[in-house]
């Protein structure tokens, strides 16, 4: 029981017994490994195509997510990350011009583009959102899945002096493509 105590698991009250203690809050923190580099650490080779690299309108939801208005100039990549010529993941991102100007003279088959933005923008830092989906039409047809393959749904937005830089959503067919990270725990106050 001291063990659970010293753990901050049980709460020890002398002369009145124990308890469970309330669950401390943590942060999950992780950093994930760039894919290409993920995909060379394991000893297989990275290939990517460029499907999209434009400059396009924002719309409604990506002038919310870039903090830009309707309307605005925003680039639009689309990179199709493959590992051992099998496609593992699907990279649709959309960046801030004003921060990240020459993006799009970029060659994102020879560097990825989570690569060039870490770079490009000293200090930022990428938050991500992981779920579980079921891949949309285009996304089945570039990965070469079938409708009912369920997939892994990484959205990454990538900020610098807390102004959004980018955002992506990665998907990668369940299967194909495994995410490993080290998570540290720090207690929330």
């Amino acid at each position: 029981m001291y063990e659970l105590a010293s753990e901050g698991v049980l709460l020890r009250i002398p002369g009145i017994g124990s308890f469970v203690a309330k669950p401390k809050g943590f942060l999950a923190v992780f950093d994930m490994l760039d894919i290409a580099d993920d995909i060379r650490q394991r000893g297989k080779i990275h290939t990517a195509n460029v499907i999209t690299l434009s400059e396009n309108p924002a719309s409604v939801e990506i002038g919310n997510k870039l903090g830009v208005e309707v309307g605005s100039t925003v680039f639009h990549s689309v990179i199709l990350h493959h590992k051992d010529n099998v496609p593992v993941q699907l990279e649709d991102r959309f960046v801030l011009p004003s921060a990240v100007p020459a993006y799009l003279t970029q060659d994102f088959t020879e560097r990825t583009p989570t690569s060039y933005l870490l770079e490009a923008t000293p200090g930022a830092r990428n938050e991500y959102s992981i779920r579980a989906v079921s891949p949309e039409g285009w996304e089945q047809t570039l990965l070469a899945i079938l409708p009912t393959k369920p997939c892994l749904s990484i959205h990454v937005r990538l900020t610098s002096n807390r102004n959004v830089v980018s955002v992506a959503r990665l998907v990668s067919p369940a299967g194909r493509y495994r995410l490993e990270a080290i998570r540290r725990h720090a207690a929330r106050a």
